[in-house]
């Protein structure tokens, strides 16, 4: 990913994060998706918010290819086929998630500034403005770059290490 999408990027992440703080005082982004209630600007803003800053660590520049070993190292070969789909399925704007529903390993695909139903351990961003710059619209491209060269399958490792599951909380 070059310097100018990650900075193009950033000023998108920027503009949630910013409207987050505008919108009032809040003990983190969950607060604020929490205490959004019928304020629709605030709820946008904070799972956009909260949604990039997932996405910033599922990615690594020494990311990519399939993890050797860890919990993920059976599932990937698996997933990755389907990931892949997944990002290139979605119409429009979303996010590609990979998370842990009901004890297995799963890829799932929101809308906008949509959260999704299992634990997520990576995300990744399917809006424009995150392939624009380097791919000019081919997220065919994107995708697989994303792939081969960034997703950072030691970070879902440490996610699957501090997860508790619901029944226990």
């Amino acid at each position: 990913m070059s310097d100018l999408q990650v900075h193009a990027h950033l000023a998108h992440h920027a503009q949630y994060v910013n409207a987050v703080r505008a919108a009032g005082e809040f003990e983190g982004l969950e607060d604020a998706i929490r205490r959004s209630g019928k304020n629709a600007v605030l709820a946008r803003s904070a799972n956009q918010a909260w949604n990039h800053h997932l996405m910033w660590h599922s990615l690594s520049p020494s990311g990519g290819g399939p993890p050797t070993m860890g919990r993920l190292a059976q599932s990937v070969p698996n997933i990755v086929p389907e990931l892949r789909r997944a990002m290139l399925d979605v119409w429009g704007s979303g996010w590609v998630w990979v998370v842990l529903r009901k004890h297995r390993i799963s890829v799932e695909a929101t809308q906008n500034e949509q959260r999704p139903q299992g634990y997520p351990l990576l995300c990744f961003d399917l809006w424009e403005h995150a392939y624009y710059v380097d791919h000019f619209g081919d997220r065919s491209r994107y995708a697989d770059v994303l792939l081969s060269q960034l997703v950072n399958w030691e970070f879902a490792e440490a996610r699957i290490d501090g997860y508790t599951p619901p029944e226990l909380q």
